[in-house]
């Protein structure tokens, strides 16, 4: 993980018993609190463009909302807190305005003011992503078609325009801006028809520049490129740019402020093929036309020249109408072409319309296409977009394609803000314009938003901060943040996997003659679910590296003299050219059905080398093997740090354990040099890192919430082919089932773990199980109809293997809230479940630890009138809603108030060493 966090503060409990009688003057000390709280644009340049503050803070959570794809890492936080207050985060004192800290997740800020304290704990939310206002309407000109383009100097929206009029010679170019709330009209910018595509660009001075196909020129439809000097239009070069008629056209300013003219030959006999692209550079006093792309062929068919300049770089996409009907992308910079994308189409598309097309770039470099086809059903067509990162090369496209309006009304437009956005403005079924952004947290496109419900079948355009209907009705953007997120993509094969799951007689893993195949079976390729057929053969398509695995029944089981770790059963599909894999079989074993059973659940053994493999072996290892056996176990990640050639040793501990042990993929689990196949490795010894099974009538559920992020980073969310599965499997579950959820990170914290609790919506009884932050935590989540406890069990390595060592030789390793190395045994019956911390080594019955401040100074025990003591227990598995009694000499009880401190233990240890700084967990 790159964000390094610590935690030194542990959720405790507290009491002050009796009253202090003492000559020593009493000190008076304020409660701290935080009063206002808040992120400002000023301290946060380039993150943020407004303040978000909230100026009375009312509670110890706290929750500002930021828009979406904010980057959190280094945020700077404002405050207020009563005087004298002292506040830390992580034990670093924080400066208000200046101190930056990584709110990716919420962030504890400890306040103290002599020996009180109080702990606010702040989340980042999400905030509406931007507010749509209608513009004046413009009604002193008729329109035939339009553009509009945003003047990146002024700020303002321009309109070029194809004016209506009775004849066609008539039928000129004229444009308008919007100045100080009103329309300017700037004039007729032709001298005579145009046709039906232009286009229009401005350069660094703010100055805008058109080009269309001129009736009026030598040749009937040359491209002439003109511009406005600040009072009218003049010519750019001479009239007529091409040597030929032409027909769509694309304009912009490339390196050094040249103006490049991009065109589509509409003639035979010319120097370029007709429907060739053709190149024009305007050099400041003459064009030099008719060159060509390198490495485009000319016979492609150039429909849509599309060109935009980010950063220097020209980048160019052009619609291969006809044959093959593809589309490319081409960059030009330092005075050379390369292809970025190469006469593209999805796989299974047949159809793509000719209607429209758009390209945008974003200041990263990642290119975004805009087009639509039939790849999703084969039949309809639907708009897509596709991306290009600049980063990986990479082309994919970005979530699920848009319902739109049967009948070829397919027009649209494509956008990307300023921060690397992309939006969408196209029309639903009902004809109505509505726009949608991507979200790069879901990496789903949002719900799209409706502009206008008056405006039905018209033609609306888009630019950065703007939309137009051929009405002239304008929508502003008023606020645009979003933050830009990159991500890596991956495009795989398709692969037809086959095979048998059958009733293995010998427990050999074989189909030997005679052994049946098992009926209803499902099985899955992480995302979609089949079912074997009466003689237990079962089909299904799989992208390579795909993981194939059956769907265990309650009544059925891998057997154990294969693999101790169920899910090694599974068949991983390494990179393979072959389109059909066959043979793949499981052999499966009856199982015994109990309506009471156990489970371990383990947090991170996280070992780095063989001393800490010996460490897990003498320790977490020994007792799971010895008097605590259950049923089965289950690994909550992190089975090694960073080091996968340690796989194969974890493996042989684990199958020292005589019940089954299930593992779940952690972040550092993973391959750090290749975050496209970073669980490649984890996968070919551990099958998969999201499946599920039953047991004892109980449905487990492996996610994976830990997506890569760079060498060691991640992102804490589900990815949509896991969430399509865990909907696919949940139809198999009957819905009062127990269902436990394993995930290594914990569902707290997860991004879109919304997605996941809507899938949840009716679901009355479902546990959470999570590891990763080396913490014993619990949390709570709600669906339509229940509470979801989750677990975080803690880590049994407990601070990665550190601190003084045992009489077995195994360091004590302290978690940060003062926890031991730790697991939970829960216990299952009949549907309904009870939990026990256990930690490592310890008897069974150390739940808490208990400290006094003083003694007290009678022998005789406390006197009320003289003496005093602070009684602190810190309650190992407890949570906000832990209710906790003191009881002295059998008579006295007493409730004990929660409060927030750090541990006595761990107090201690901070004193002696600075063991929790800068460890990632």
């Amino acid at each position: 993980m790159n964000t390094k966090k610590t935690m030194y503060f542990l959720l405790s409990l507290a009491i002050l018993l009796i009253g202090c009688k003492d000559d020593t003057p009493e000190v008076k000390y304020t409660e701290p609190k935080i009063l206002s709280f808040g992120f400002y644009a000023e301290d946060n340049v380039g993150v943020i463009a407004k303040d978000y503050v909230i100026d009375n803070v009312t509670t110890t959570s706290i929750t500002v909302n930021l828009p979406a794809g904010t980057d959190k890492s280094a945020l700077i936080a404002r405050f207020t807190t009563n005087q004298d207050d002292t506040v830390k985060v992580n034990n670093v004192r924080q400066v208000s305005g200046v101190t930056a800290n990584n709110f990716t997740y919420p962030v504890d800020y400890v306040l103290s003011q002599g020996n009180l304290f109080a702990r606010y704990s702040v989340t980042i939310g999400k905030a509406a992503d931007y507010v749509w206002t209608a513009l004046p309407a413009f009604t002193t000109d008729s329109v035939v078609s339009a553009m509009m383009r945003v003047n990146p100097v002024k700020k303002e929206p321009y309109i070029l325009f194809k004016a209506s009029r009775p004849e066609s010679a008539n039928q000129k170019a004229a444009m308008l801006r919007f100045e100080n709330g009103a329309w300017v009209h700037m004039g007729e910018a032709s001298d005579g028809q145009i046709g039906s595509y232009y286009d229009l660009a401005f350069n660094a001075a703010g100055e805008p520049y058109i080009s269309y196909a001129d009736y009026t020129a030598a040749t009937s439809q040359m491209h002439t490129v003109k511009k406005y000097n600040g009072t009218s239009w003049e010519l750019v070069g001479a009239k007529g740019v091409t040597t030929s008629k032409a027909s769509y056209n694309g304009l912009t300013f490339g390196p050094n402020g040249q103006l490049m003219l991009f065109s589509m030959i509409d003639a035979t006999g010319g120097v370029l093929a007709r429907r060739e692209l053709c190149v024009s550079n305007f050099d400041g006093t003459a064009w030099t036309t008719n060159q060509t792309v390198t490495g485009r062929t000319s016979d492609l068919v150039s429909y849509f020249p599309t060109a935009r300049t980010v950063k220097g770089a020209v980048y160019l996409a052009v619609y291969n109408a006809v044959t093959p009907n593809t589309f490319s992308v081409y960059k030009y910079k330092d005075g050379a072409w390369t292809t970025l994308i190469d006469k593209w189409k999805e796989a299974t598309a047949t159809g793509m319309s000719i209607r429209d097309f758009d390209m945008e770039v974003d200041y990263a470099g990642n290119v975004y296409v805009a087009l639509v086809d039939n790849s999703t059903d084969g039949a309809s067509l639907k708009h897509k977009i596709v991306k290009y990162t600049a980063e990986s090369g990479v082309v994919s496209t970005l979530g699920n394609p848009f319902t739109v309006v049967s009948g070829g009304l397919y027009n649209f437009d494509l956008a990307v803000s300023p921060t690397g956005v992309p939006f969408l403005l196209y029309r639903n079924e009902t004809q109505y314009p509505v726009v949608a952004s991507f979200d790069d947290e879901t990496q789903e496109w949002t719900t799209p938003f409706v502009l206008d419900t008056e405006a039905a079948g018209e033609s609306w355009f888009f630019d950065y901060y703007f939309f137009i209907n051929v009405k002239m009705k304008l929508k502003l953007i008023l606020s645009f943040l979003i933050l830009f997120g990159t991500s890596a993509y991956l495009i795989c094969a398709e692969i037809r996997v086959e095979g048998t799951v059958f009733a293995d007689k010998n427990a050999n893993g074989v189909l030997d003659r005679g052994e049946k195949g098992i009926k209803n079976i499902p099985v899955s390729n992480g995302v979609d679910i089949v079912f074997t057929d009466s003689k237990g053969n079962y089909r299904i398509n799989c992208s390579s590296r795909a993981t194939v695995f059956p769907i265990l029944p309650s009544e059925y089981k891998f057997p154990l003299n294969q693999a101790k770790i169920p899910n090694s059963n599974f068949k991983f599909l390494d990179v393979d050219s072959r389109n059909t894999i066959a043979g793949v079989h499981f052999g499966l074993l009856k199982a015994e059905m109990k309506r009471s059973f156990s489970l371990t659940a383990v947090g991170d053994i996280q070992v780095k080398d063989a001393d800490e493999l010996n460490y897990a072996s003498k320790s977490v290892i020994s007792e799971l093997a010895g008097g605590t056996q259950a049923d089965l176990n289950i690994m909550l990640g992190d089975l090694v740090n960073d080091d996968p050639a340690l796989f194969l040793p974890v493996k042989q501990l684990l199958n020292n354990l005589s019940t089954p042990t299930w593992t779940v993929y952690g972040n550092h689990d993973r391959e750090v040099n290749d975050s496209s196949t970073s669980d490649d490795a984890y996968r070919r010894h551990f099958g998969a890192s999201v499946y599920a099974f039953n047991a004892h009538n109980t449905h487990f559920l492996v996610l994976n919430n830990m997506q890569p992020k760079g060498r060691y980073g991640y992102d804490t969310r589900f990815s949509d082919d896991e969430l399509r599965f865990v909907k696919n499997d949940l139809e198999l579950v009957p819905r009062n089932c127990l269902l436990i959820i394993a995930m290594h990170g914990p569902l707290q914290y997860t991004k879109n773990k919304e997605q996941l609790l809507a899938l949840l919506h009716d679901r009355p009884n479902v546990l959470v199980l999570s590891g990763h932050t080396h913490i014993v935590e619990r949390y709570f989540h709600r669906n339509n109809i229940a509470v979801i406890p989750e677990i975080g069990v803690g880590a049994s390595c407990g601070m990665w293997w550190t601190g003084e060592k045992n009489e077995l030789g195994v360091p004590t390793a302290l978690m940060q809230c003062g926890s031991y190395p730790n697991y939970f045994k829960i216990h299952i019956s009949d549907g309904k479940y009870g939990m026990a911390y256990k930690a490592v080594g310890l008897d069974a019955g150390r739940q808490m630890e208990v400290w006094a401040d003083t003694i007290p100074a009678t022998t005789q025990g406390l006197n009320a009138a003289t003496d005093s003591v602070r009684i602190v227990a810190n309650i190992f598995a407890g949570s906000d809603s832990t209710q906790v009694w003191l009881t002295l000499n059998n008579t006295l009880k007493l409730k004990m108030q929660k409060t927030d401190m750090v541990s006595p233990n761990v107090s201690k240890l901070l004193s002696l060493y600075n063991v929790f700084n800068n460890h990632a967990y």
